[in-house]
């Protein structure tokens, strides 16, 4: 999937974050809250609106990895995020961000989904998480999702979707 505009994602990102449950995102605030590090693989990030509106949910030292089939997307999400952090420097394999006081190191991955969902994957993440992408899959990805790459991840889902102009998170325990 792509065709998506930095400028229309930066219009909705407000609405997006305003739109999530609390209880959800205070539920998986508690999954995390004794670790001291994560690792997080965001599906369909397109400009790494998910990482800003869940990385205050989670530990302290946290590894991302954004996942889009936009090149484009990917680019803007590197920069919207260096200047989103209190500090930032990029490196070879991505970014290292502090915001807030958490530290973050973040590597940007172009994926078709369809193709490449175990190897977006990558090994055992302890959190997947997208935003709206469910809402624009078919049945079957959903299907082959759940039952294998989901399962083989071996972490938490946490999902926001827009569905008819109302916001649903979803989360899932191993």
């Amino acid at each position: 999937m792509s065709g998506f505009s930095p400028e229309w994602l930066a219009l909705r990102e407000p609405v997006d974050h305003r739109s999530r449950s609390s209880d959800i995102a205070q539920a998986l605030a508690a999954r995390f809250q004794k670790r001291q590090k994560i690792t997080v693989v965001d599906l369909g990030c397109g400009t790494g609106s998910n990482l800003r509106a869940t990385m205050s949910l989670l530990p302290s030292e946290q590894q991302w990895t954004l996942v889009d089939f936009d090149e484009q997307l990917l680019a803007v999400a590197k920069r919207t995020l260096m200047d989103w952090a209190d500090r930032a420097e990029a490196d070879a394999d991505g970014l290292l961000l502090d915001k807030d006081g958490k530290r973050i190191a973040v590597q940007f991955q172009r994926a078709d989904l369809n193709r490449d969902l175990d190897s977006a994957l990558g090994l055992k993440p302890d959190l997947v998480t997208a935003a709206a992408l469910f809402d624009l899959c078919s049945p079957a990805f959903i299907k082959a999702f759940r039952q294998g790459a989901c399962r083989s991840a071996g972490g938490v889902l946490y999902c926001a979707h827009v569905q008819r102009h109302s916001a649903v998170d979803t989360a899932a325990a191993e």
